[in-house]
């Protein structure tokens, strides 16, 4: 009887030993997966709040002291990493006249780093016009077309990205007081120099919206070179198919 009891604790022994490394990197696993679903909802907070207020939002590091201990309320302006927390924050007059929306407490024995100090959300909505193609390439060895095609798609996708961080800088410099005509100009040359193809237009419709639009050529290999425009753009040339991004606002 002796025996068999002192074989099944070396047994538990043996199992608790095996087990406590799996539930330790279980555990590590999970607070690595809180911390950053916790920072993406406030990321998902700063852009709903920023189209629905129209301004500014950000979200920044919280300017906590002696190792978190003391939690901060605003954002930190020297060397600090994202474990004491963070801010989102409505910019109506600029920083200084921030409004806190959501404040995050530290995360205990998570550390968080990266060389961003905060990120700003915007009021723009993007809105993509005449692109409803889903990006995908399955590449095989040795297939020249397969890898053609992922060569197009990131070729697209990378003019749509150009794209709409020209009309969101657009929309920025004319929020800030420049002239449509001078930020409409300054579009357009980034367009023609970033873009194949590039133009940018600014547009009002009937019912007094600006509508700026940056647009630029894409390879449509096997499709009609017309059957994509976009309005107010140059048609493409042969093989091309036009693709643009648009942005409305008010004022």
């Amino acid at each position: 009887m002796l025996a068999e009891t002192c074989i099944a604790i070396a047994i538990s022994w043996v199992l608790a030993a095996w087990a406590v490394p799996s539930f330790d990197d279980w555990r590590v696993r999970q607070q690595v997966r809180v911390a950053a679903r916790a920072l993406a909802r406030a990321l998902s907070l700063a852009r709903s709040e920023a189209v629905t207020r129209q301004m500014r939002v950000t979200v920044c590091r919280s300017d906590g002291k002696g190792g978190c201990v003391l939690p901060g309320r605003r954002c930190a302006t020297g060397a600090q990493d994202w474990s004491c927390g963070w801010l989102v924050q409505a910019e109506p007059g600029g920083a200084a006249r921030a409004i806190v929306l959501h404040w995050q407490p530290p995360l205990k024995d998570v550390m968080i780093t990266g060389s961003a100090t905060s990120m700003t959300c915007r009021g723009a909505t993007i809105v993509d016009a005449a692109i409803a193609s889903v990006l995908a390439a399955v590449v095989i060895a040795g297939a020249g077309a397969a890898r053609q095609a992922m060569l197009r798609a990131e070729h697209a996708l990378l003019s749509r990205v150009r794209a709409a961080l020209i009309v969101d800088s657009t929309i920025e410099l004319m929020r800030a007081g420049q002239s449509r005509s001078v930020a409409l100009a300054l579009a357009s040359r980034d367009a023609s120099r970033q873009l194949p193809g590039g133009a940018a237009t600014l547009a009002r419709d009937p019912d007094g919206v600006h509508v700026l639009t940056v647009g630029w050529s894409e390879l449509e290999a096997g499709a009609h070179p017309h059957l994509a425009t976009c309005p107010g753009m140059p048609a493409p040339p042969p093989g091309y198919m036009r693709r643009c991004i648009s942005i409305g606002f008010l004022g």
